[in-house]
């Protein structure tokens, strides 16, 4: 009985650990071909104002190079929105720009959460992680100074849900564990 108790208490605590490792993984637009009008085809995001571009095509790398892979999105009129079906606690990703880019949070109500403005006019050549918290942000404008464009790569939308901690899952478990074992032990006994 101890035995089995231990090897799902270390199944249970096994499990907890797994949780911390899972990440949400970066959009990295590389499932889009060249020119495409990004609007819907991610998943619990609405997309306005982006077009995919593809390096060596329509993109030119030197200035505007990926972060990875060879497609970025482009908001070539110089802004992008970015609509959230379910609220998030932040967001990050890989501008590169030629003016500033000023970010604007809201929430589902459309309250203002947050306006930030990259430190830097011009990051040609290299693009720079923006990123920001923010309980319940639903929706995301991304504005270029001037109305000049900019790519985005590697998009990151942290999510909102409610999944349990993984000390509270482990917790859960052993909680279980210990009322199973009590009440075995009130039958054995």
């Amino acid at each position: 009985m101890i035995r089995a108790f231990k090897r799902v208490l270390a199944c249970a605590l096994f499990a907890g650990l797994q949780m911390t490792q899972a990440a949400a993984t970066p959009i990295d637009f590389e499932a889009y071909t060249d020119n495409t009008p990004l609007t819907n085809e991610v998943a619990g995001l609405t997309f306005a104002g982006g077009v995919i571009l593809t390096a060596g095509v329509s993109l030119n790398e030197f200035d505007f190079p990926p972060r990875s892979g060879v497609n970025v999105l482009g908001a070539l009129s110089g802004t992008l929105d970015i609509a959230l079906d379910a609220p998030a606690t932040g967001f990050s990703g890989y501008f590169t720009h030629l003016e500033g880019l000023t970010f604007s949070g809201y929430d589902a109500l459309h309250n203002l959460l947050f306006s930030i403005a990259t430190a830097t006019d011009s990051n040609l050549g290299a693009s720079t992680l923006i990123s920001h918290s923010a309980n319940g942000l639903a929706f995301l404008s991304i504005t270029g100074a001037q109305g000049l464009g900019f790519t985005l790569d590697d998009l990151d939308i942290q999510s909102g849900g409610a999944v349990p901690e993984p000390g509270t899952l482990a917790l859960l478990m052993l909680g279980g564990l210990s009322a199973l074992a009590a009440r075995r032990g009130r039958r054995n006994g």
